[in-house]
C-alpha cells in the first residue's frame, strides 16, 4: 500500500497510479480537452508509416526480382519473395474493390 502520488491524501494499492477521486477528476478534466487535432496527427502518421511499409515492400519485392532473373533466390528469398507477391496481391485486390465500388457510387449518383 502507498499513499496516492497524486493527492498524498488516499491511501492505493501498489498496482495503481492514483485513487479514485484523482482518477474522477483527471476524468473530468480531459473531458474538456480537444483531442481532434492529436487525432489528425495520429491519423496522418499512420498513413504514412502505411505508405512507408508498401514502398519498402515492392522495393524489396523488386530486389528480389532482379536477383532472381540474375543469380537466383536462396529457400529463405524464396519464401520472402512469396510472401511479398502475396502481400502486393491482397493490395491489389484491396484497390481493385475499391474502384468497382466507387464506380457503383457513381452509376448510383447518375
Amino acid at each position: 500500500m502507498k499513499l496516492c502520488p497524486q493527492c498524498n491524501k488516499n491511501t492505493i494499492d501498489d498496482k495503481y497510479s492514483m485513487c479514485m477521486s484523482c482518477l474522477k477528476e483527471t476524468k473530468e478534466a480531459n473531458k474538456s480537452v480537444d483531442f481532434s487535432e492529436i487525432k489528425k496527427i495520429l491519423e496522418q502518421q499512420n498513413w504514412n508509416l502505411g505508405a512507408i511499409q508498401k514502398w519498402i515492400k515492392l522495393y524489396l519485392l523488386n530486389q528480389l526480382e532482379m536477383m532472381k532473373h540474375q543469380q537466383g533466390l536462396t529457400k529463405l528469398q524464396q519464401q520472402i519473395h512469396i510472401s511479398l507477391l502475396n502481400n502486393v496481391g491482397k493490395d491489389f485486390k484491396n484497390i481493385e474493390d475499391i474502384s468497382k465500388e466507387i464506380e457503383n457510387k457513381l452509376k448510383d449518383y447518375k
